[in-house]
């Protein structure tokens, strides 16, 4: 298939269901469909369902957004790609999307990658900074193993991913060395049985078991403020990390009984509010 923007005339949009006619015969052939946009003096904005497409190819000035895309590979080549599900039917250490440019009001943002295959979603291969805004990864491996979300083929370095929403993705690295920055909120509220804040209650948010955190990690530490808040703006979320600890306020008064904190950090982060009992 293949979509000529050769002409300005050529102003296309597709919103339909394509499914592609070919199927994958292991260790032969690949038969199915490719599918191109050349040429960019025109305009293409697809909102389509595309099933069953061996590789997928965009150019500059393309808008993508509200589709449905299942390939093994992608090529963005400068498309804005939003609001989007891309089924990533790659091979085995294979990503399906590679060296992409991210962005935050253009190129590739607000998308969802689902595995339906068995490689990578996206393959990163230079060193430097990468801000993710809105993306998740749904059904990828675990770190280091060759269905993880991302390949890193960079061998030296550093690449630094920052996630602005969306969830942190796994890595399989060549060499370079990977962080992976999620910082969400993660506060405790603490108030009376009669919805009054409580100030300067002692709170203690550590890391329970079944997370990345070693077991007593502490979250969440200190004083309640005037809002009855005890608060981590920066922690650095990567998979759920459950939680659990105590406030108290014994010292000065009014007294409270302890309040025991339990919970789960997640992508979004975690606010919880702790009810205390007067010890008076």
């Amino acid at each position: 298939v293949y979509v000529s923007l050769s002409s300005a005339s050529n102003v296309i949009t597709m919103d339909s269901l394509l499914i592609g006619d070919g199927k994958i015969y292991a260790g032969i052939a690949d038969t199915r469909p490719d599918f191109t946009v050349g040429g960019n003096l025109g305009t293409f904005t697809c909102g389509a369902t595309m099933r069953n497409f061996r590789n997928i190819t965009f150019t500059a000035g393309n808008d993508i957004e509200d589709a449905d895309i299942e390939c093994q590979l992608l090529t963005q080549a400068s498309a804005n790609i939003s609001a989007s599900t891309i089924r990533t039917n790659s091979l085995v250490s294979v990503a399906c999307l590679q060296d992409p440019v991210f962005g935050t009001t253009t190129d590739l943002r607000d998308v969802e990658f689902i595995q339906a295959g068995a490689g990578h979603a996206i393959e990163i291969d230079t060193a430097g900074t990468y801000s993710l805004t809105d993306i998740t990864f749904t059904g990828y491996g675990l770190s280091g193993a060759d269905d993880a979300a991302l390949d890193v083929t960079e061998t030296t370095g550093t690449v630094t991913i920052n996630v602005n929403g969306g969830n942190s993705p796994t890595y399989k690295s060549a060499g370079a060395t990977v962080v992976v920055n999620n910082t969400v909120s993660v506060t405790v509220i603490v108030q009376d049985v009669n919805g009054n804040l409580i100030q300067d209650a002692r709170v203690l948010m550590e890391a329970d078991t079944g997370g990345d955190l070693a077991v007593g990690t502490d979250i969440v530490t200190g004083l309640t403020n005037i809002n009855g808040e005890a608060v981590n703006a920066g922690f650095n979320y990567t998979n759920p990390q459950p939680v659990k600890g105590w406030v108290r306020k014994s010292t000065t008064q009014p007294f409270y009984k302890q309040g025991i904190i339990a919970g789960t950090i997640q992508s979004t982060g975690l606010t919880t509010t702790i009810l205390m009992i007067s010890d008076e």
